[in-house]
């Protein structure tokens, strides 16, 4: 007959290997960010986008380029980063942002502050301080031209995600 005592040891062994898993559900892949503007794929071009995060106030700011060196940005701007995994309704009094610049290319200048109600989201799956790296998620509608007009052309960015070193400012 076996004893309980070695039962226990073997309990407890067991349930130490079900520990968590280090990465984040429905990770982001290193070295990506891809997003949608109004359901379209917006080329992304790695190598020409990054991410600033500015020690002095703490914002994380997320550039995504195309291969057109003067082409349209998406950006995503995040005020209220407090350097760890959080998810973010934005207020309409909030100062971070999703902007589309399309400006260079003959096109409008939108952005989730011209819009009203204001609607956007931004989720930090990871940060890491010592890799300098950091994956989100973001969505929100933009909007163009300026001012709190509710009847005006607009945008809405899908899908929004990266994962990629990021430059201290």
């Amino acid at each position: 007959m076996r004893s309980p005592a070695l039962l226990v040891p073997l309990f407890f062994l067991l349930l130490g290997c079900g520990g968590e898993n280090a990465s984040p559900k429905n990770a982001v892949p290193a070295n990506s960010a891809s997003v949608k503007i109004d359901g379209v794929a917006f080329p992304v071009d790695i190598s020409r986008s990054k991410v600033q995060l500015t020690a002095s106030t703490g914002e994380l700011a997320v550039i995504l380029q195309t291969s057109q060196p003067s082409g349209p940005r998406v950006v995503m701007v995040l005020s209220e980063f407090h350097q760890r995994p959080e998810k973010f309704t934005l207020p309409s009094q909030s100062t971070s942002v999703i902007d589309l610049s399309e400006l260079p290319t003959g096109g409008l200048y939108y952005s989730s502050r011209d819009c009203n109600p204001v609607g956007r989201e931004i989720e930090i799956l990871t940060y890491n301080a010592a890799a300098r790296t950091v994956s989100g998620r973001f969505s929100g509608k933009m909007c163009a031209g300026f001012g709190a007009q509710t009847n005006k052309a607009s945008k809405m960015a899908t899908e929004g995600q990266f994962n990629l070193p990021f430059q201290l400012q």
